[in-house]
């Protein structure tokens, strides 16, 4: 056979040489333009992990920073140009018109990007769409490419404000809702001008809580603010964000973040007090009322009081056990002061209470069991500031405290710190409790005439202790309830005519929870969540 013969190919596939070539030029162009897209598709795929990250950055700083939506906006502007190395302007934040928001959401008036909903507690940004010009994909007539990213965060732990008010010289034990002249307790007894220490906040509207817009003063406010604590933001009259421009609660209802005023709520409302701390509707959250909100940290037991079931923890149980001589606390405040063999109240049979300085355990063996209780607290927390107790001048010589350094000197270490909940690492077992929350506080000499505006100077944080509850006389109230001495009634009643708590002073509560600013304090009150 010829050389030509062995090149020759069969009858019928002569023409697949020349068709060959064209073919391997087009798979080769079709290889290139898939390359090409692999690589700008990596990138656009890195694009927009920046941004989303970004965003998330930005709106975290944005709802660190909400005195305002021009502070929100330009927090969030900052941290987006420092991550994206972009140059943005408020002007561009508000490119997002076409944009499909929750419902109840709010864009901003200048940046319509960033968007909240009616409390100021959730957040929502959209980065403006950014392009970036293609490497090889303009092969195919396709120059540039978008990204963009949303972020959504939630605001979580209000610091649980509640509905009373108290003067800016409260400390130790107060009454904050004041009954009618029979309750048993001259604190408890004495309102002013009509005024029983309820006040007004509006509900704003929180989904994280259940709550709806509803600013106009019902009496069903008071009742779920009673329960699930105040479903909004806060501030002190006189700082940041408003300085002494009054804002008051139900006034702005969302329209101003933060107010820094609030209203009286006149007359007694005994039915209201029980609705929200006993009573048995479910609340917008889908909890029970304050005290039926049992939970882990109810660890101590429960109590039946006006047929509720009902955490019966008291305070002495979140002391931390390992308090010695080394720690900047006074002797007073150790756990074995308050129970255990000789504590405070332990046995019942009202025994010697030998962990006790003696005159101090004589004193209060004439006193019942649950205000001897109350008077061991009040003697910690006098001890803990520098001071002597002498049971309002009832006690001579006044006990002076033991250690951190004697009279006129204040503690430096906290006490309630008890933590036995390790999972949740963000917080202690105390601001678990359903008794524990902020009260808001007045300045001083603020008036309280009938129906007013206050201003708030500060808040303060609370330990919520005895309730007084049934048709209350001259003989007494038939419930009176506090927690942790193993009280059992059967009385049913739709009333609670007063509460009292414990006002914590600065530094006895772990991770600055007594401090004046500790309801905006992230990191240990409030939590960001990412949401998106």
């Amino acid at each position: 056979m010829t050389a030509a013969q062995r090149r020759r190919l069969p009858e019928g596939r002569e023409g697949e040489r020349g068709f060959a070539l064209p073919l391997s030029a087009v798979l080769l162009v079709v290889m290139l333009l898939m390359s090409a897209f692999v690589v700008d598709i990596g990138r656009l795929s890195l694009e927009r992990r920046r941004d989303q990250s970004a965003a998330d950055v930005a709106l975290i700083s944005g709802a660190m920073n909400r005195s305002s939506d021009l502070a929100m906006a330009t927090a969030i502007i900052d941290s987006l140009n420092t991550n994206l190395a972009t140059t943005f302007t408020l002007a561009d934040l508000h490119t997002c018109g076409a944009d499909t928001l929750p419902s109840n959401w709010i864009p901003l008036t200048t940046a319509n990007c960033i968007a909240r909903d009616t409390s100021y507690t959730q957040l929502r940004l959209r980065i403006p769409t950014q392009t970036f010009q293609t490497s090889f994909a303009g092969l195919a007539g396709i120059q540039e490419l978008p990204h963009t990213a949303i972020a959504a965060v939630s605001d979580l732990g209000k610091g649980n404000v509640l509905p009373f008010v108290i003067s800016a010289s409260a400390g130790g034990y107060e009454c904050l809702k004041v009954g009618a002249s029979n309750v048993p307790d001259p604190d408890c007894s004495d309102n002013a001008s009509g005024n029983f220490g309820t006040v007004t906040f509006g509900l704003w509207g929180n989904s994280q809580t259940g709550t709806v817009t509803d600013c106009n003063g019902t009496s069903s406010q008071l009742v779920v603010n009673l329960a699930q604590g105040i479903d909004h933001d806060l501030s002190v009259y006189g700082g940041s964000p408003h300085g002494n421009v009054q804002v008051v609660d139900t006034a702005s209802c969302g329209a101003i973040p933060a107010p820094n005023a609030m209203t009286t709520t006149t007359g007694n409302t005994p039915n209201l007090l029980y609705a929200g701390i006993l009573g048995s509707d479910t609340f917008p959250d889908g909890g029970p009322s304050r005290f039926r909100r049992v939970n882990g940290m109810s660890w101590f037991g429960t109590a039946n009081v006006a047929g509720a079931t009902v955490d019966d923890t008291p305070l002495w149980e979140f002391i931390d056990t390992g308090l010695s001589s080394t720690d900047s606390v006074p002797r007073s405040c150790y756990k074995d002061q308050f129970i255990g063999d000789g504590g405070g109240l332990n046995p019942d049979n009202d025994q010697l209470m030998t962990n006790l300085p003696y005159p101090v355990a004589q004193h209060l063996l004439l006193i019942p069991k649950a205000d001897r209780m109350i008077k061991l607290v009040e003697r910690c927390f006098d001890h803990y500031e520098g001071n002597s107790w002498d049971d309002g001048g009832a006690f001579q010589p006044a006990d002076p405290p033991v250690g951190c350094g004697g009279i006129g000197v204040r503690c430096l270490d906290s006490v309630f710190n008890r933590d036995s909940d390790r999972e949740q690492q963000d917080i202690v077992d105390i601001q678990a409790s359903a008794r524990f929350g902020y009260v808001p506080e007045m300045p001083a000499n603020t008036n309280l005439n009938g129906n007013t505006t206050i201003l708030i100077s500060g808040f303060r944080a609370v330990f919520l202790q005895r309730t007084y509850a049934g048709n209350c006389n001259n003989s007494g109230c038939p419930i009176t309830f506090d927690p942790g001495l193993g009280y059992t009634s059967n009385q049913t009643t739709n009333k609670a005519s007063a509460l009292t708590a414990f006002v914590f002073p600065p530094g006895i509560l772990p991770n600055g929870l007594a401090d004046d600013d500790a309801i905006n304090d992230y990191g240990t009150n409030r939590f960001i969540e990412l949401t998106r």
